[in-house]
């Protein structure tokens, strides 16, 4: 694993990353630095986004208590950073204000985003289609089990997931392999790892794409991989 780190400051990308904050439902810590007798202390809050308009972003402490003395642990004084737990955004501000329990922080120029990725990992060309299907669940009938694989490595897939069937696909949840590029398989399952929620704007529209990664409990057969590989782009560069 790797991380990739990179300063934003077209305002589109940033909006877009600070937009996953609210539908990813991640995490937000807002920390901190104040003096006290002397000595640096780092308050932290754990907080929620609770949306944002064409100036500001809102963010509300998770815990109520916090809430209720958010005046009191915040300085003004001091500038306060913001970092999404689950999709590596960061950035800082001077400009907030407290307002009933409820931060109000100007949208950032700039934004520093991180994101983990597996060195090996393979995209499929924007040209090809790749899917993989799920077995049926008794129990849940009702959830699609086709997707469209977006990247894989070895022992994971990255996939496009359908709006409705995200409430049916659970984080930590083990789901069993039924087929790959139409091929049969079996004794093959993956654990759902993350859910994330995309938003781009196209043609003035803004298009929103809801994306799960999943963690394989064995290596990928070698045939598989191979023919995955044939559809991404490095592969028909290296054709060419």
């Amino acid at each position: 694993m790797y991380v990739k780190t990179r300063e934003v400051e077209i305002k589109e990308e940033i909006l877009k990353a600070i937009y996953h904050l609210s539908t990813d439902r991640s995490k937000v810590l807002l920390w901190q630095t104040i003096m006290v007798e002397g000595k640096a202390k780092k308050n932290l809050i754990h907080c929620e986004m609770l949306g944002l308009d064409n100036k500001n972003l809102y963010f509300e402490p998770i815990n109520v208590k916090t809430k209720e003395l958010l005046s009191k642990k915040i300085s003004r004084k001091n500038k306060i950073f913001i970092r999404g737990s689950h999709n590596g955004v960061l950035f800082k501000s001077e400009n907030y204000r407290v307002i009933n329990g409820i931060i109000e922080i100007p949208i950032p120029k700039k934004i520093l985003l991180s994101e983990k990725r597996s060195a090996n990992r393979i995209q499929i060309s924007d040209t090809e289609h790749a899917y993989l299907k799920f077995e049926k669940n008794k129990n849940q009938h009702f959830r699609s089990t086709k997707m469209k694989i977006e990247d894989f490595s070895e022992f994971g897939f990255s996939v496009q997931l359908k709006k409705i069937d995200r409430p049916h696909y659970e984080v930590n949840g083990t789901y069993q392999i039924s087929m790959i590029l139409d091929i049969p398989i079996k004794g093959l399952s993956a654990t759902l790892v993350y859910q994330r929620v995309q938003s781009y704007i196209k043609n003035g529209k803004t298009r929103v794409i809801y994306r799960a990664g999943f963690k394989l409990n064995q290596k990928l057969p070698n045939e598989i991989i191979k023919r995955l590989s044939k559809l991404s782009d490095n592969h028909k560069k290296m054709a060419a």
